[in-house]
């Protein structure tokens, strides 16, 4: 496949999430929530998550929420990845992701965990829209990890 079919078929698959996300939804009685807006462009996420008993595995995610193609296609293809993962997999996907972000590199083990998800490494070029790609995997990291349920974004740092 050339460059170009290559980068048409990633085109099309952000415009395919970000018109049509899936896990766009409200969840009934979610055990976490994370209620994420990013200040300077307008994006807004709620993140819902539902885990087993034990909370060790995330058995439902679904999101809400407004903000452009690119954040609304990775919040979609994010709820893919994650979806019926150990939460301890979760965690590690979300600093993959973080990694290949900050690096615009992607590893054999990125490939393997975070799938359609490395769509996205090239973003690293243009700084301005990181925060648009980040701000659904930051409110998974936040609703995961924060007894607030509610923040202004911070994105992932060097």
């Amino acid at each position: 496949m050339s460059l170009t079919s290559l980068n048409d078929l990633y085109r099309q698959l952000i415009l395919d999430h970000g018109q049509r996300p899936h896990h766009f939804a409200v969840l009934s009685h979610p055990d976490h929530r994370f209620n994420l807006s990013n200040s300077s462009c307008g994006d807004q996420i709620d993140l819902q998550l539902k885990l087993s008993s034990d909370q060790k595995q995330l058995t439902n995610i679904a999101f809400q929420g407004s903000g452009c193609t690119l954040s609304t296609a990775s919040a979609s293809i994010m709820t893919d990845t994650v979806w019926n993962l150990p939460v301890k997999q979760v965690k590690q996907d979300i600093q993959l992701f973080q990694q290949m972000i900050l690096t615009g590199k992607v590893t054999d083990q990125m490939e393997a965990c975070l799938g359609d998800a490395t769509v996205f490494v090239s973003v690293h070029k243009v700084p301005s829209r990181i925060t648009c790609v980040t701000l659904a995997w930051h409110a998974l990291d936040k609703a995961l990890t924060s007894s607030s349920q509610e923040e202004t974004f911070k994105p992932f740092r060097k």
